[in-house]
């Protein structure tokens, strides 16, 4: 909203150039009336975040989503160097993005801070998104698993061993290798 004062001058101003140029004494104010509009601004539309957040700050969304990231890429650093034989990774996790590649496929989970999300794109699954669970645990729990929990739905066995990260990544991993052991610290994702 533009001030009485700024508006005085600017129409004096016009008012100057408009006799200056025409010779005539017209009023400029059909010229401001589209420039200043006074009518009350248009209300935006601010969609609702629909999960309630476990987080009371985005600093405390970037820890948790941190060290559950770091988490796996060390867990998974640990594994291959324990175990060689299996594959030959390259895991590296920057700028929020957690990429896993392997002879068997690319995993890449990475933050979405405005949803308080881990988004998971699997070869073998395909996309995913987790949200935190300070109730089960306080793991990322899979949202569609979330989304259908209180349904008939909730039961289907493929839901079971993969609604939180950490299990759906080492049900995936030992689906393709074979070997449990070194996965231990995923089942607290």
């Amino acid at each position: 909203m533009i001030s009485k004062q700024a508006f005085h001058t600017i129409r004096t101003i016009l008012s100057t150039q408009t006799k200056r140029h025409s010779g005539t004494n017209h009023r400029p104010s059909t010229m401001l009336r589209p420039l200043f509009h006074t009518s009350a601004p248009k209300q935006q539309h601010h969609p609702q975040k629909i999960i309630s957040s476990y987080f009371h700050t985005e600093s405390d969304f970037h820890n948790a989503a941190d060290h559950t990231l770091n988490t796996i890429q060390d867990t998974l650093d640990y594994y291959f160097e324990d175990n060689p034989h299996l594959d030959t990774p390259d895991i590296d996790y920057a700028s929020g993005v957690l990429t896993i590649s392997l002879t068997k496929g690319i995993w890449v989970m990475n933050k979405q801070t405005p949803n308080e999300q881990i988004w998971w794109s699997s070869p073998l699954s395909g996309p995913r998104r987790y949200e935190f669970d300070e109730d089960g645990g306080k793991k990322w729990i899979w949202s569609r698993y979330v989304d259908h929990k209180d349904s008939n739905d909730a039961d289907k066995v493929g839901w079971k061993d993969t609604m939180h990260l950490g299990e759906a990544l080492k049900k995936e991993l030992v689906e393709l290798y074979e070997l449990e052991d070194g996965l231990e610290d995923l089942d607290d994702l």
